[in-house]
């Protein structure tokens, strides 16, 4: 199932920067093919899907970790921190280090 794989190619891989259109490739698909095929199956565009995989571990990594948010973009697979941290302030409304304060304090409580 092209779905199945493009979801474990998606958690194996998001860390090392995989695109859709590597996937598309891996599953030998045509990338509009993919996308299409994806959305129709999770409601959701597969590079959609992926940023929020992304930033979802991301958030992990800022409340287990101390690292510094550079690291932890290059670690879910960013480049560009300044990218990595407009991408999280439009998707949580705060940028990484505020995020991590704001959790951290609620664990004191």
């Amino acid at each position: 199932d092209y779905l199945e794989k493009a979801l474990n190619l998606m958690q194996s891989e998001y860390m090392n920067g995989i695109t859709i259109q590597e996937i598309a490739d891996r599953l030998g698909l045509n990338r509009s093919y993919f996308s299409e095929l994806f959305r129709s199956r999770m409601g959701v565009a597969p590079g959609q899907y992926l940023l929020r995989l992304r930033l979802e571990k991301a958030c992990e990594l800022l409340l287990t970790t101390n690292g510094k948010n550079a690291d932890i973009a290059q670690q879910v697979g960013f480049s560009d921190p300044k990218y990595f941290n407009r991408l999280f302030v439009r998707q949580y409304g705060m940028p990484a280090h505020a995020y991590r304060k704001s959790a951290r304090k609620g664990e004191e409580r």
